[in-house]
Parts: structure tokens; sequence; C-alpha cells
């Protein structure tokens, strides 16, 4: 069980440090892409063991990353449009 605590610590401090940087062009489609994929690997890394661990891990970026697009789209025309 040390690998997804790792992986965790791992993520938070990345999406810790992406908080504090300063704006830069993305806009939310991308954002949510990149937050949705590691939110969904964190998720996905807590279930199976080994192999399937990993293969979880995958399929939950995967699903994650789609989602946060999707989330992030409706968001930024939401913002156009206003």
């Amino acid at each position: 069980m040390k690998f997804p605590k790792k992986v965790t610590a791992a993520a938070l401090a990345a999406l810790m440090l992406n908080a504090c940087a300063a704006p830069s062009n993305i806009n939310g489609q991308e954002g949510g892409t990149v937050v949705g994929a590691v939110a969904g690997g964190l998720v996905g890394s807590m279930f199976g063991h080994g192999i399937g661990q990993i293969a979880a891990m995958g399929a939950g970026a995967v699903i994650g990353g789609v989602a946060g697009n999707e989330i992030g789209k409706d968001y930024d025309s939401s913002r156009s449009n206003h």
C-alpha cells in the first residue's frame, strides 16, 4: 500500500504548486482535463493489486480526463457567453 500513498502525495503536491503558479494561457478545458486525469488516477489507485491496480489507475485517469475535459469545456463556454 506504499505505492498509492506516494502517488497521492506527489499528485497533491503537483496540484498545490499548480494552484500557486501565475495565471497562464491554460483554459478551463485543458485544466479540467489535467485535474480530472490526476483525480481519476488517484481514485483508480485505490482498487486492485499489482497489474490490476495499474490498469485501474490508467482507466481512472482516462475516465477522469474525459470528464474533466467536458466540465472544462462547459465552463469555458459559460464564461464566453457572459
